[in-house]
């Protein structure tokens, strides 16, 4: 195996425990929830082929959902979201006229391309996530504050991710 594949599925196993073990049972103020596990499906390499990302997506949520008993909830907006990363990075390819390469990463990218293209995924995600829990638009002012609020821990989460492992990396 490749250098490449074993990072991966080391990010995954870390991501997920973290999730599971610890992530789950803490309870942030006001109804946030912080799933980091889906920074491993943003963090996949650009040459992931599309129906493996998918794959990816589905089975790393499904597994959050066995533990979180949300049946599928997890699994649905995790996919949609790598369906909708497939979408954006060729959309950012057909605009730079190249082909992005490697693992996204804001040395890489150009943080401020990085991080509107994780926002965009991490607010779909969270609004797919809450708008399938509750399924109702009663509470819509609520349901808006929990995917901001979520979004942002999250979107701060990645950045801190973003900051830490990447220190000192130059661009390749």
């Amino acid at each position: 195996m490749n250098s490449l594949v074993l990072k991966n599925i080391g990010r995954f196993i870390f991501l997920w425990l973290l999730q599971i073990i610890i992530l789950n049972y803490v309870q942030l103020p006001y109804g946030m929830q912080l799933y980091i596990y889906i920074l491993f499906i943003l963090l996949l390499p650009h040459q992931t082929p599309n129906w493996l990302l998918l794959l990816l997506a589905f089975f790393s949520g499904l597994s959050v959902d066995i533990f979180t008993g949300m049946l599928g909830l997890q699994a649905a907006a995790a996919t949609f979201m790598a369906f909708l990363r497939i979408y954006i990075y060729n959309q950012n390819a057909s605009i730079y006229d190249t082909a992005p390469v490697g693992t996204p990463k804001a040395s890489r990218m150009g943080w401020g391309n990085f991080m509107l293209q994780t926002s965009i995924l991490i607010l779909v995600f969270y609004t797919i996530l809450f708008f399938l829990e509750i399924f109702s638009f009663s509470n819509i002012l609520q349901t808006l504050w929990l995917i901001l609020s979520s979004s942002a821990l999250c979107i701060i989460s990645m950045l801190l991710c973003q900051l830490l492992f990447t220190k000192g990396e130059t661009k390749k």
